[in-house]
């Protein structure tokens, strides 16, 4: 799997926006840290996990697996119930980093697929990481150099 390099720099500004009032600064923010790994920001990656927006949730998540935050698994999986399938995808991408696949055996029970199935709701997920990857530099450059 290939890395994305870009110059983070001083990282108080991704910190502040995962406060902003805006969704969309905040998810963004969430996938900046979690790029790049910044462990100081877990406790509001933590906070973002409660928030009304379903893409600032799935974020958090995300973003908290790529730290392999093992002591915020709790607050993880809860989120398998999520009425979101967005939200339900990504904490359990998320349990998959910190936990790996092993360590999701009883987790994985707790899936929900289905429910969004009987909502009439697709969910289109690729196992190739490079297509994700992809979308996240694609991302940041147009966050970066807008």
């Amino acid at each position: 799997m290939s890395e994305i390099a870009f110059p983070l720099g001083d990282v108080s500004f991704w910190m502040e926006s995962l406060e902003d009032s805006d969704p969309d600064t905040r998810w963004q923010a969430a996938l900046v840290l979690g790029i790049a790994r910044v462990a100081e920001a877990e406790g509001q990656l933590v906070g973002m996990l409660g928030d009304d927006d379903d893409q600032v949730r799935a974020w958090g998540a995300w973003a908290l697996g790529r730290l392999a935050a093992v002591d915020k698994v709790g607050y993880l999986t809860p989120l398998l119930e999520d009425p979101s399938p967005r939200v339900h995808f990504q904490a359990h991408r998320a349990l998959v980093l910190i936990q790996g696949e092993k360590g999701m055996a009883g987790v994985s029970a707790q899936l929900t697929i289905g429910k969004a199935e009987k909502a009439g709701k697709k969910i289109l997920i690729s196992d190739d990481d490079s297509e994700l990857l992809n979308l996240y530099k694609l991302i940041l450059e147009t966050i970066l150099f807008r």
